[in-house]
């Protein structure tokens, strides 16, 4: 597995490893770095399976695609722009699980800065949506 290399995504990390909630770890390149326990669940598949992987590499390997199954990058996501603009950020993905369920989410992004503003990453949260 890939370490983040910043104080504030290895702080970040160890939050995401402490909690139930879903949660991806991304860097400011848009690299999905870490993802937790509860997101392995739901993935149907441990981080250490996959380890980094780009924007392209993550909406291909777990079939990201919108509420109307048209499938996105993360680079042209509007959430993705939002957060590098220190904006967090919701919306709703799906994605196809190991086992070949999909599964409908909300999303909540927030951007990771260091102490002198600079763009370090993403955290975000997801969670299975009722609608």
């Amino acid at each position: 597995m890939e370490r983040p290399k910043s104080l504030v995504l290895i702080r970040a990390k160890h939050l995401a490893e402490s909690v139930t909630t879903p949660m991806f770890l991304a860097d400011a390149g848009g690299n999905l770095i870490f993802f937790n326990e509860a997101a392995e669940a739901m993935l149907g598949r441990p981080f250490g399976d996959n380890g980094l992987l780009t924007p392209g590499e993550w909406q291909q390997t777990f079939d990201v695609r919108d509420r109307n199954d048209a499938p996105f990058a993360l680079e042209s996501m509007a959430s993705w722009m939002q957060v590098q603009n220190e904006q967090p950020a919701m919306g709703h993905i799906k994605f196809r699980s190991a086992d070949g369920t999909d599964h409908l989410v909300a999303t909540c992004a927030f951007p990771l800065f260091t102490e002198q503003q600079r763009f370090e990453g993403a955290l975000i949260l997801f969670w299975r949506d009722a609608g």
